[in-house]
């Protein structure tokens, strides 16, 4: 018995002998009647099935008392405590060596063991009298198999080779479908192993799949794309469409075993950061919506943990990411990556030329009235469809829009006055200064000092060219190397072998594209992504005004480079 109950059940005991330990003697006939009172009244005994306490268990525990003290209130222990009445000692310790050199056996395995070796005989031993005293002795499957697991820390070789994903509960915001009500978000994450650093992270307002999906697109446009991918047993991450597109980009995808979190501690430090460092401020900045929220955390992200120290690497993500990632960067188009992850369903088109999808009619054209389709969609944005039929594309379709009648809007309760603020809003200020980071760097490499857009371009960097003059080999990489705040002679030798073959694939490159790609770039993603992806950007400029009819006139100023078109 633990001594906890031996402990209570005294103090039930003490509390009935209580009145016969007072120092003044009590009169003759007196003890007898208390004694007998005692026994007829209704007690509720701790850790018994017994009410009633006869006269002869008064004395004996009043002398147990006045003999030991308190102790002796206490029931005494076996003295076969931890043994087997039924089992010898010999015969149970051969069964427990048994189950500890194999803790997948079962009980009637060892049992049908022993009585085989002529150890026990048949039927002297029970089922359930040997599963109680494995219990007792922590000899169960579970205990022994957690005993023998050994956890040893590991590290991926280099960038990209493996990223751990998983899900953060994040803060109440106000319900955009129900404004008087409060919603919990949900923060979708993955995580470079090696770096430590974050390729995409963003909160959802539900832990679904299409919420991972978006995070792994994301992820894989600014990052490149993994070699591994390192998840756990939650249903999000045991969809069929996951798998197919892991398939399809050459992605191989491994489960951790359940119930065993020590093996994605990496990314559970990452939110044990998260949790300390963000998640106390939206609460205090009153933030009201998700994008509000998306946008401090990543400029908490950018700012804050890729360009702090990690305590581990003793580097900072994003150096540690860039440094190391050498020619292993595995990308993929941006249309190439959307199409691959649409989803694809059949439905058959109404009389009235329309299709429903996810609750949504869309508008099909009348010759595919009565016909069965093929709708490609992303569930994450509704705002249109691809509508196949016959494996050939036919039309891009739009959410048909009915008419109904409106309802008045309830009044809401007043709300109460705000408590009075401090004013620091220390992630907004980590959010413009991010962006302004991103827009000196563009302005910079456009010619420019001030943000300004009325402000006059100046005079090109040293080594380039006037305008529409092409830039020789060593102009071009001089001008990205400026544009990205360092020096030709401080390049990687890769870098420039890059630039090479990219001004010999393009030429002539002129001035004026590489300073509207790459001031577009910055913009977007920073001055500190790998190189191939603002030659991406320099190419799809070059080609887009190769292909354009005003392709000798290119845009001159700041405000039509920022018009035209997004990347």
């Amino acid at each position: 018995m633990e001594e906890s109950k031996r402990e209570e059940i005294a103090l039930f005991r003490y509390g009935i002998i209580v009145p016969f330990l007072s120092p003044d003697k009590l009169e003759w006939g007196l003890k007898g009647e208390l004694r007998r009172r005692l026994s007829q009244e209704h007690h509720e005994i701790p850790h018994s099935n017994k009410h009633r306490i006869c006269e002869d268990t008064i004395r004996k525990w009043l002398a147990a008392y006045q003999a030991k003290g308190f102790d002796g209130l206490k029931p005494q222990s076996r003295c076969d405590c931890g043994k087997s009445r039924k089992i010898a000692n010999e015969a149970f310790e051969k069964a427990a060596a048994l189950k500890r050199e194999a803790p997948q056996r079962g009980v009637a395995k060892i049992i049908r063991i022993m009585e085989t070796n002529g150890l026990v005989k048949p039927g002297d031993l029970k089922r359930s009298t040997l599963s109680r005293l494995f219990k007792e002795h922590d000899l169960d499957r579970k205990t022994l198999m957690k005993q023998h697991k050994i956890h040893r820390a590991f590290e991926a070789e280099h960038p990209n080779q493996i990223w751990q994903s998983d899900i953060l509960y994040g803060p109440y915001l106000p319900d955009p479908n129900a404004p008087e009500k409060n919603k919990r978000t949900y923060l979708t994450a993955f995580l470079d192993d090696f770096s430590r650093l974050a390729p995409h992270a963003e909160f959802y307002w539900d832990e679904k799949f299409p919420a991972l999906e978006n995070t792994l697109k994301k992820a894989m446009l600014k990052r490149g794309i993994p070699e591994i991918i390192y998840v756990d047993n939650g249903k999000v991450y045991s969809a069929r469409r996951l798998d197919a597109v892991c398939a399809a980009l050459g992605v191989r995808k491994i489960s951790c075993r359940p119930y065993s979190p020590q093996g994605k501690g990496k990314i559970e430090r990452f939110f044990r950061t998260v949790r300390e460092d963000f998640l106390a401020e939206p609460e205090i900045q009153k933030v009201q919506t998700l994008p509000e929220l998306n946008k401090l955390f990543w400029g908490w992200l950018e700012v804050a943990y890729h360009q702090h120290v990690h305590s581990i690497t003793h580097e900072t993500p994003l150096a540690r990411w860039q440094l190391h990632l050498g020619n292993r960067l595995r990308t993929v188009s941006e249309k190439e990556l959307i199409e691959l992850f649409l989803w694809q369903v059949h439905r058959q088109v109404s009389n009235i030329g329309l299709v429903k999808v996810e609750g949504l009619e869309f508008e099909v054209q009348g010759l595919l009235k009565q016909r069965q389709v093929e709708v490609r969609y992303n569930p994450g944005d509704l705002s249109w469809v691809l509508i196949y039929h016959q494996g050939h594309f036919i039309h891009k379709a739009y959410p048909f829009q009915r008419k109904r009648w409106s309802t008045a809007r309830q009044e809401s309760s007043p709300t109460p006055e705000p408590p009075p603020t401090t004013g620091i809003k220390p992630l907004k200020q980590l959010a413009q200064q991010h962006r302004q980071q991103k827009q000196v760097q563009a302005h910079k490499l456009m010619g420019t000092t001030s943000p300004d857009p009325t402000t006059q371009p100046s005079s090109l960097p040293k080594g380039q060219t006037p305008q529409g003059q092409p830039l020789t080999i060593a102009q071009f990489i001089h001008m990205i190397a400026t544009a990205l705040e360092t020096a030709p002679e401080a390049m990687h030798a890769r870098e420039i072998q890059m630039l090479q073959e990219f001004w010999k694939t393009h030429e002539p490159v002129r001035a004026e594209a590489v300073g509207i790609a790459m001031a577009k770039a910055i913009l977007h993603h920073g001055n500190k992504q790998h190189l191939e992806v603002y030659l991406n950007v320099i190419q799809a400029l070059h080609l887009k005004w190769q292909e354009s009819p005003a392709a000798n006139h290119p845009p001159h100023n700041q405000e039509e480079t920022h018009e035209s078109g997004s990347f």
